[in-house]
Parts: C-alpha cells; sequence; structure tokens
C-alpha cells in the first residue's frame, strides 16, 4: 500500500530537530600579532592557516583557509558554510605555522554559540596559547541566521544590528 505523502514536499520538522541550525555561513577574516614560529635564521616569519571545528563533532567536516606565507598579520578572507552546527555547540579555531615536517599551533580560539547564535557576530577576540608574552587576535564575521519560527519582532530587530569591537 503506498501512502499519500510520497510524492508530497517534506513535511515541517519535528520539535525536537528544531536545535539543527542551518548551516552556519561565517569568514575568517584575518590575524594579528602571531609569533613567528620559523625560528631557523633565514627562513622567514610563519606560514599561518586557521584550521575552523565543531567541538566534539569530530565528524563534521573542518573548514580550512589557505596558508599565507612570511606573514604575521595574514589576511585570509576566508568564507565557508559550518554544517552540522547546533545550538549549544562550541566553534573551535585553531591558527597553524604550515611547516614541512609538522604544522606548529600559533593560537585557539574557542566560541560558545551564545556569542553568536543566532544574532550573528563581528569583531575580533584574543587568541589563547599564542606563546609567552604574545598577544595575537583572529578576527571573524558570522552571519546572523534566520530567527526561528515564532521569534517576535523585537528579538529579529536585535539579531541585525552587530557592533564590531575594536
Amino acid at each position: 500500500m503506498h501512502s499519500a505523502h510520497e510524492h508530497s514536499p517534506k513535511p515541517a520538522m519535528p520539535a525536537h530537530a528544531m536545535d539543527q541550525a542551518p548551516p552556519l555561513k561565517l569568514t575568517i577574516v584575518s590575524a594579528r600579532g602571531l609569533r613567528d614560529a620559523d625560528w631557523i635564521p633565514g627562513s622567514g616569519k610563519s606560514d599561518p592557516y586557521c584550521v575552523c571545528e565543531i567541538a566534539g563533532k569530530p565528524k563534521v567536516p573542518k573548514v580550512q583557509t589557505k596558508v599565507i606565507n612570511n606573514n604575521l598579520n595574514p589576511v585570509w578572507e576566508h568564507d565557508a558554510e559550518v554544517s552540522g552546527f547546533e545550538q549549544g555547540d562550541t566553534l573551535v579555531f585553531k591558527v597553524y605555522d604550515k611547516d614541512t615536517l609538522k604544522s606548529d599551533l600559533l593560537g585557539e580560539l574557542h566560541l560558545d554559540s551564545a556569542q553568536f547564535y543566532p544574532q550573528g557576530f563581528e569583531g575580533e577576540l584574543p587568541l589563547a596559547d599564542a606563546g609567552k608574552g604574545i598577544k595575537a587576535y583572529l578576527k571573524l564575521r558570522i552571519q546572523p541566521t534566520a530567527a526561528p519560527p515564532g521569534a517576535s519582532a523585537a528579538q529579529q530587530i536585535g539579531r541585525a544590528s552587530c557592533r564590531e569591537r575594536v
């Protein structure tokens, strides 16, 4: 026996699936103040790149910027979508120095969903583990996500305004 809705559009999401957000649109803009991890004389400065992943979700694809050679203040402007994100998740950003043998960690940032979901985020945050006496920062832009069904107009207006910390 065939059911009547085999060929009809998908039914509305069940209530328990409402926590699953649409893919996050983010831009890994830049970093500044990175330490020089290339300690061999004449080898230039660090060759940084940034990786973003969802903490505790190793199966979700990671986002990775390109490598910028010999630069302690790289500008990536890397646009990406992070799928598999749910409210309550933490985004982990790690900046590495690309080396032939292994990449060295230049700093990391843990961003809890309350800091960017659903209102979005734009600004610069300090990197942890950047090195002794090093003050390094990562600049990010995370687009606000669509307001969930039932959100009031005031909540939606609040989500639209984003202030940049400098």
